[in-house]
């Protein structure tokens, strides 16, 4: 059984002067149960996940057709996984994070087109997964678009993306209580 709700709210601010402020904040709630109807136990296994993501952009109009902007981003995780089917209520491994980064972006606006690039490098923080010290990432992205306006009615446009993924220590396990490695896998 997975249940899935998410909150967010935003709101844009004009400064005046060409310039202008938002703030946005979400959080994505995940719950995943799963009954292992095969085992004697008959257990119901629990991962659940809290991700809250805020960022505050500021934009200027440098120019009647050049637009700037930044954002500083704040990810924060709290996670709790089984690494193996086989393991029981109670020894599910949980870690939390906080992300700190930022991204940037331009936009040239024409009479009637436009082209836009956007950078967000990957977002790095630590946790402690069975007291080992771990480096998680969470993806950045590289992006550039443009739209043509045919005619008032018809607008073509073209996005291209790049995800950057970096490989975090969650990728690898990690040394259970007994000095091995297996289980503890996240």
């Amino acid at each position: 059984t997975v249940q899935d709700e998410t909150e967010a709210a935003s709101v844009l601010m004009d400064l005046g002067a060409g310039a202008g402020i938002g703030v946005s904040h979400a959080i994505r709630f995940h719950k995943a149960e799963s009954k292992d109807e095969t085992s004697r136990r008959g257990q119901t296994l629990t991962e659940q996940s809290k991700i809250q993501h805020s960022a505050v952009r500021l934009y200027v109009e440098l120019t009647n057709e050049l637009h700037a902007g930044i954002s500083m981003r704040y990810l924060y995780k709290d996670i709790s996984v089984f690494g193996d089917p086989f393991m029981s209520p109670g020894e599910e491994i949980r870690y939390k994070t906080t992300m700190i980064g930022y991204g940037a972006g331009a936009l040239y606006d024409f009479k009637n087109a436009a082209v836009a690039y956007t950078y967000f490098p990957p977002l790095r923080g630590k946790t402690d997964v069975e007291g080992e010290e771990k480096i998680v990432v969470e993806p950045g992205q590289l992006a550039i678009d443009g739209h043509y306006d045919i005619n008032k009615a018809l607008a073509v446009g073209l996005l291209v993306k790049r995800w950057i993924n970096e490989v975090d220590d969650l990728a690898s396990g990690t040394t259970a209580a007994d000095d091995q490695i297996g289980r503890a896998h996240v």
